[in-house]
C-alpha cells in the first residue's frame, strides 16, 4: 500500500510537471485573447485525458492531423482550456479564431472515426483538417453511426458554451503594467540560486524569496522519488532567518508572515511564471524541480501604502483559517469595497509586482466609479491583461 501510494504521487507530480510547462505553452497563444479565459475559468478543470475510445481519439486526432493556417492546440496538455477539446490559433491573425470539440467512435479494431465540431468566429475561415498520413483514404459517410439524442444534447451544450469563448473583445488600457515588476530582483535571486545550495533575495518591502536545491538525483523521476522529505527541506530553509526580520516594520499595525512554495502555474489574471524576464536556467530549475523556492510576503507595507491614499484597511487574524483583509474607500459620496484582496496579494507575492502598480490599478478603476455608481449599488470588474 505503501508503495502504490508512492506510485501515485509520483505521478501526479509528474502530471503537475506536464501541466505547467502546457500552461506556459498554451498561454501565449491566448495572450490577446485572455478576456475568453475567464469562460474556461468558470469550468471545473479536467484532471487528465479522457480514457478509452475518445481519449484515444483525441491523441490521434492531434497526432495525424495539421489545420492549414492554423496552430492547433491541445487542451489536454493544459489545466486552464476547460471548454471544448482543441483550440485553433489563426497564424494571420495572432487570435484563438475557433473552438472544436471532438467525439470518436470506435468503428472496427484498430479504426477510429474522429467527427470534429467547430465554433470560428470568422464564417470565411473555418479551420477545416486534413489527416497528415499522406494517401490516407477519406473515411466512408456509411460507416459514420448517426449521434444519439444524448449526445446531440451534450453536444449542443457544449457548442454553446465554445460560442462566448471565440468572441473577441479588446481590453481596456486603463493601466499600464510596463515596469510593473521587480526583475531587477528576481534576476539576482537567480544567479544566486544557480551557484549556490542556498539562496535569499529581498522582494521590495515586504518579499523574500529563499530557496535551495534538497535533490541530489539528475533525472526528473530520481527527483519525484526522493527520500528527501518536506522536513528536511524546511530545515534548510529555516537557516535563512535574519533577512526575515527586514520585511517587518514594529511602527506597522498590520505585520504577518504569508510563506508558501512559488507557483509557477496560471490562473485568471495571473500569467504563467515562464513568461515573466527571467533567467532560462532559473525556470528550468523550477519547472523540473532542481530546486524549491519559497516566496515570504508581509502585507504590512501595502496596506499602509493604501491607507497614505485614504483607503480603509482592516485586517484579522483568526486562530483557525486564513487571515481576512477588508479594504475599502470612499468615492464621492459612495464607498467602495475592495473584493478578492488574495487576487492581489498572490500577484505580488508570486508574480512579483510591484506594490505601487497594484494601488495604482485600483486608482484607475475608483476614478470611473462615479459615473457609472451615481448613488445605486455595483460591482466593477478590474482585468489585469498581461502582455509579455
Amino acid at each position: 500500500m505503501r508503495a502504490l501510494d508512492q506510485d501515485l504521487k509520483a505521478l501526479r507530480t509528474a502530471m503537475r510537471v506536464g501541466r505547467n510547462l502546457g500552461d506556459a505553452f498554451a498561454w501565449t497563444f491566448y495572450q490577446y485573447d485572455q478576456a475568453s479565459l475567464e469562460r474556461h475559468f468558470n469550468h471545473p478543470a479536467n484532471p487528465h485525458t479522457p480514457p478509452g475510445v475518445g481519449g484515444r481519439g483525441e491523441l490521434e486526432f492531434i497526432r495525424q492531423t495539421r489545420p492549414q493556417g492554423f496552430l492547433m492546440l491541445y487542451h489536454g496538455i493544459t489545466s486552464f482550456l476547460r471548454i471544448g477539446d482543441v483550440s485553433f490559433f489563426d497564424v494571420s491573425t495572432g487570435r484563438i479564431s475557433a473552438i472544436g470539440e471532438l467525439k470518436s467512435v470506435l468503428v472496427e479494431p484498430g479504426k477510429l472515426i474522429v467527427r470534429l465540431q467547430t465554433i470560428s468566429n470568422k464564417r470565411d475561415k473555418i479551420p477545416f483538417v486534413v489527416p497528415n498520413q499522406a494517401g490516407t483514404p477519406p473515411a466512408n459517410r456509411e460507416q459514420i453511426p448517426a449521434m444519439n439524442t444524448q449526445l446531440k444534447t451534450t453536444l449542443e451544450r457544449q457548442m454553446k458554451k465554445m460560442t462566448e469563448v471565440v468572441r473577441h473583445s479588446k481590453p481596456e488600457r486603463n493601466a499600464d503594467l510596463k515596469n510593473a515588476y521587480h526583475n531587477d530582483e528576481l534576476a539576482t535571486f537567480a544567479k544566486q540560486l544557480s551557484s549556490k545550495q542556498l539562496a535569499y533575495q529581498r522582494i521590495g518591502k515586504g518579499g523574500i524569496l529563499l530557496g535551495c536545491s534538497p535533490f541530489r538525483g539528475r533525472s526528473l523521476s530520481s527527483r519525484i522519488y526522493s527520500k528527501a522529505s518536506q522536513a528536511s527541506v524546511v530545515r534548510q530553509l529555516s537557516r535563512i532567518k535574519a533577512p526575515l526580520a527586514t520585511i517587518c516594520d514594529p511602527a506597522l499595525p498590520d505585520n504577518s508572515i504569508l510563506a508558501s512554495e512559488l507557483d509557477p502555474g496560471v490562473s485568471l489574471g495571473i500569467p504563467p511564471l515562464f513568461w515573466l524576464a527571467s533567467d532560462i536556467d532559473f525556470l528550468e530549475r523550477v519547472y523540473f524541480m532542481r530546486a524549491i523556492v519559497a516566496t515570504v510576503y508581509n502585507p504590512a507595507h501595502l496596506f499602509e501604502a493604501l491607507r497614505n491614499q485614504g483607503y480603509d484597511v482592516r485586517t484579522g487574524y483568526p486562530k483557525a483559517g486564513p487571515p481576512r483583509f477588508q479594504i475599502s474607500k470612499k468615492v464621492s459620496k459612495d464607498i467602495a469595497e475592495i473584493e478578492g484582496v488574495d487576487f492581489f496579494l498572490r500577484l505580488i507575492q508570486h508574480r512579483f509586482m510591484r506594490e505601487a502598480k497594484i494601488i495604482e490599478s485600483l486608482e484607475a478603476v475608483l476614478g470611473q466609479m462615479p459615473g457609472f455608481v451615481s448613488g445605486r449599488a455595483a460591482r466593477l470588474g478590474i482585468s489585469f491583461v498581461h502582455f509579455f
